[in-house]
């Protein structure tokens, strides 16, 4: 094949550089793999996946772009991209990359028609927290709160939780925090605990926890949000696995029905949206598709060197996009958790694979394109989630406020339809744990059921069953039965996608008048739960319904 970077080849200039590799025969490029090219190594393990046995053709689309293609038949698989490190970043003169290289995928330079597509560039160890990116984030908040009156209101300082990390301002201790009322602004997060999680608050070490932590006693994850809270200005952070004491049914449940208000008072959330546990740190490490192939240096008074890495990646299975990476898909989106963490919090910025976004209840978008106030002048072209949940619970705390009784037409059209939008949404998540598909959401269904004063059922409303039993399977066989998690009339019985009627959801010009008439054709006569923890909102033992109709 006519590109590679192999080592051991050095020009003139000090850059090791192009040379022959092997031409298109998967054995040679097996063999060339074993003998310790990693290059090859890299390109055969690409065509493994495809259990590929005999010839593989390589290209290159566009010339000095710094790409090549590894196709099958008439199939491309795979792409690679080679990428240089930063000369003057000593952090990154290591052979092999750790979890410690982070890329990001971006394009160098938006108006050049050069590099028309993502590539990745290595960033150094401390990315999440640089001065560049926490400039970057207080100007987002400081344009936010200039231009959203809605963002600004909810976005005051409000009590703190039970019990928060306070951070400092600096130093290498972090110590968990019982508040005493005090009214201060406060960060949360939203990650991916993975299959472990090492460091968590239990009855045990509840004392010394308190007595102070080690920062490096962090997960990756959980580490960097805190340096990147403390960058921010904030003293005082709210993490799951720390501020709830996880072996302690009663403390857990009451902490899961204040979610809500947990996520909703604190002033930004930092959102890990693309790592898989909590050690992933918040930037995507791609260790595991990169190989460093070669050295290059620059020849000045400090003799400066770098690193040229190999990215790897599959392609775009779309027609059009055949030739961009398929990227990795947002792991936080995925959990049932971050749901309504995402929901109900008014600001959040996450970290992505491309770097920042910002989010709030007005606009989401880009560090790209989000540079000038126009952006923040003006609201997306539609509602963004956490408009929706906002003007959602301004309607239901407006109505309570007006004493008018309980499930009027203008109330529970503003509010049950779209709950119901919110659990076909929440049926596509994964949970860690089969029990807390209701506890996930009970944040969310406290809030309702004390601003609406109506009954919670298993994850639907008493005041409207008749309608929320309607609930189906988004396609026949998509549902899985979880006996003894819920009633068998609830959807929280089952895994799977889920929708209510179509006709029954906002905007459908029937959804008003069947919610008006929630009786239909059906009398319920009676309706109970018994929960586990009584008020929680959470998992439960039995649920039974008598009904004519």
């Amino acid at each position: 094949m006519s590109v590679g970077l192999v080592e051991g080849r050095k020009y003139a200039n000090g850059q090791e550089g192009l040379s022959k590799h092997q031409d298109g025969v998967t054995e040679a490029l097996s063999k060339s793999a074993k003998d310790g090219c990693q290059l090859c190594g890299l390109i055969a393990g690409a065509l493994r996946a495809y259990n590929a046995n005999n010839k593989y053709t390589i290209f290159i689309v566009r010339e000095n772009e710094g790409r090549f293609f590894v196709a099958l038949e008439h199939d491309v698989v795979a792409q690679f991209c080679f990428c240089l490190s930063d000369l003057s970043d000593n952090s990154l003169t290591v052979s092999t990359p750790t979890k410690e290289t982070k890329l990001i995928w971006c394009k160098e330079d938006s108006t050049s028609a050069k590099w028309p597509y993502d590539r990745p560039k290595v960033v150094p160890n401390g990315f999440a927290y640089s001065e560049e990116n926490t400039a970057l984030i207080k100007s987002w908040v400081s344009r936010c709160l200039e231009h959203h009156n809605k963002c600004a209101i909810a976005r005051s300082p409000k009590p703190l939780p039970k019990r928060v990390l306070d951070i400092g301002v600096s130093g290498d201790t972090v110590t968990l925090y019982v508040a005493k009322g005090e009214v201060e602004q406060y960060a949360t997060l939203s990650y991916c605990w993975g299959t472990t999680i090492p460091l968590k608050t239990t009855a045990a070490n509840f004392g010394s926890l308190c007595g102070g932590i080690a920062l490096n006693d962090f997960p990756e994850t959980l580490k960097e949000s805190i340096l990147v809270a403390r960058s921010l200005g904030f003293r005082y952070i709210w993490i799951d696995a720390l501020c709830i004491v996880q072996d302690d049914p009663l403390d857990w449940a009451e902490q899961a029905s204040a979610m809500t208000d947990i996520y909703q008072q604190g002033a930004l959330n930092i959102c890990a949206s693309y790592s898989h546990d909590n050690d992933s740190g918040l930037i995507l490490s791609l260790s595991q598709y990169t190989s460093r192939v070669a050295t290059y240096t620059k020849t000045s008074a400090t003799s400066a060197f770098g690193h040229i890495y190999v990215v790897s990646g599959p392609c775009r299975d779309d027609h059009d996009s055949i030739f961009e990476f398929k990227t990795v898909s947002g792991c936080l989106w995925k959990r049932g958790w971050a749901f309504q963490e995402n929901l109900v919090s008014p600001a959040s910025v996450y970290y992505t694979y491309q770097g920042l976004e910002w989010g709030c209840r007005v606009v989401h978008g880009h560090d790209k394109r989000m540079e000038s106030t126009v952006g923040f002048g003006h609201p997306a072209p539609d509602k963004t989630l956490k408009a929706i949940w906002a003007d959602s619970a301004a309607a239901v705390v407006a109505v309570a406020a007006q004493s008018r009784p309980p499930m009027e037409k203008s109330t529970e059209y503003v509010s049950l339809p779209e709950w119901m939008g919110w659990v076909a949404y929440y049926s596509e998540c994964n949970i860690s744990f089969t029990s807390d598909k209701l506890p996930a959401v009970a944040g969310i269904a406290s809030q309702l059921a004390q601003n609406l004063n109506i009954s919670y059922l298993a994850g639907l409303w008493r005041e409207n069953l008749p309608v929320g039993l309607t609930w189906t399977g988004r396609s026949q066989g998509s549902l899985v039965r979880q006996e003894g998690r819920a009633p068998s009339w609830s959807w929280a019985s089952v895994d799977g996608p889920l929708d209510a009627l179509w006709f029954l959801l906002p905007g459908s010009k029937y959804s008003e008048e069947l919610w008006e008439y929630p009786g239909l054709d059906l009398e319920i006569l009676e309706a109970v739960v018994k929960e586990v923890v009584p008020g929680s909102f959470g998992e439960v033992l039995s649920g039974r319904i008598e009904a004519n109709g």
